[in-house]
């Protein structure tokens, strides 16, 4: 097996000597089960299945560099699955003490890129047992669509009949790229809801080109009429796409939009670029007094929030959500003051000053992290904070 590194790990091929660090984790009573394997029982028997490994040549141990263990396996495998064509199925096991560390999602990047780039392959289909969410994760995360669902496919050792949840993953969707994401969208919007499909956009940082590897798809979806069935549909046909683990928004019916607060309105308008059909029925709803609305509730919002968050809270992602959340009320009491939407950080930087300007960098970089030390805490909620409270009393007096 080639080796492969990422930041945290070292993908390469297996050692006999690795065997003690694999029975640490393969004789625990959640990881086998979890993968359809009895928890080992001694450690010849994990030597055993090592010299199978050496032999295939076909599965990495996932070495952490930190303490230098292996911690789990990657692997890419040849077999056959009655009425799928694949070339290869992808299998993975990791130590339950790395669990929920992005750790397999991050082993799995680099093998799939492997498969697609180096090794040819056109088609990726990896599975799970129904009642395992922790590996759901990880397979969407992938950006893996889901195919379907495999009922009593498997037979586990202690005899239990389980339900599989199949998925593909196919070379034209990696690596991700939202103009093909949107097309893929649109296809199954179509599909699922026919003629009524009033509108599908795009909002948030990919319409606005400003993107980064783990950023949500903010897809709008609006329908002529909605019925209570449609919600389901709409997560089935997600479920088709891929990397539908990214994927939110704003999804609602045409007559709901019509009637919606018009502070709201101001945003989906400007910052919604247009996929199929128009928003353009908006414009003429939303007036000065809406946007100066959106100013007025965003900058209370904030405020509340980062209160609470400093004092209760101490959540250093909750406050680069809210410093988030402040860059749209910048753009909005931008907006209300000249009668320009300056959609782009980029372009909205220069056009503000002083502690405005302030609070759109702190945004730009708690964007990129998030891990404070105590005193900054301190210094960017108490700045957002006197922010807030300033919009709150500037416009406290227009009506």
């Amino acid at each position: 097996m080639k080796t492969l590194e990422t930041e945290r790990l070292i993908l390469r091929a297996w050692r006999l000597e690795d065997a003690a660090d694999v029975f640490a984790y393969a004789s625990g009573s959640r990881v086998g089960p979890m993968a359809g394997w009895k928890p080992h029982e001694t450690l010849a028997e994990t030597k055993e299945l090592l010299r199978n490994f050496i032999e295939q040549d076909d599965t990495w141990a996932v070495e952490y560099k930190e303490s230098r263990k292996v911690i789990g396996s990657v692997g890419l495998h040849s077999r056959e699955r009655e009425g799928i064509a694949f070339d290869r199925e992808l299998g993975y096991v990791l130590s339950e003490d790395y669990w929920g560390r992005g750790i397999m999602p991050e082993a799995v990047s680099a093998v799939i890129c492997f498969a697609f780039e180096e090794l040819g392959i056109n088609t990726l289909l990896a599975s799970h047992f129904s009642f395992n969410r922790q590996s759901e994760r990880v397979i969407r995360k992938s950006g893996f669509r889901y195919l379907k669902h495999a009922a009593e496919s498997w037979r586990r050792w202690d005899g239990a009949v389980l339900d599989e949840e199949l998925y593909l993953l196919e070379r034209a969707d990696y690596p991700f790229e939202i103009g093909r994401w949107m097309e893929c969208f649109i296809k199954e919007m179509m599909a699922s809801f026919s003629d009524r499909v009033a509108f599908i956009g795009l909002q948030g940082s990919r319409a606005r080109g400003e993107a980064n590897e783990d950023s949500d798809i903010d897809a709008v979806l609006i329908l002529e009429r909605r019925s209570p069935e449609d919600l389901k549909t709409y997560r089935e046909a997600l479920r088709k796409l891929p990397w539908n683990a990214k994927a939110c928004g704003f999804f609602s019916d045409l007559e709901t939009l019509l009637c919606w607060d018009r502070a709201d309105l101001f945003q989906l308008y400007y910052d919604t670029t247009p996929y199929f059909g128009s928003l353009e029925l908006l414009r003429p709803l939303i007036g000065s007094a809406d946007i100066l609305r959106a100013v007025r509730i965003g900058a209370c919002n904030l405020c509340h929030a980062c209160t609470h968050n400093a004092l209760y809270g101490g959540s250093r992602t909750a406050l680069a959500g809210l410093y988030k959340a402040a860059v749209f009320v910048l753009q909005a009491e931008r907006f209300y003051e000249t009668g320009v939407y300056l959609r782009r950080r980029s372009e909205l930087l220069p056009a503000l000053s002083g502690r405005s300007a302030e609070i759109l960098r702190i945004a730009e970089l708690l964007r990129e992290n998030a891990d404070l030390s105590e005193a900054a805490f301190e210094r960017y909620s108490a700045l957002l904070q006197e922010w807030a409270g300033e919009l709150i009393r500037k416009y406290a007096e227009i009506v």
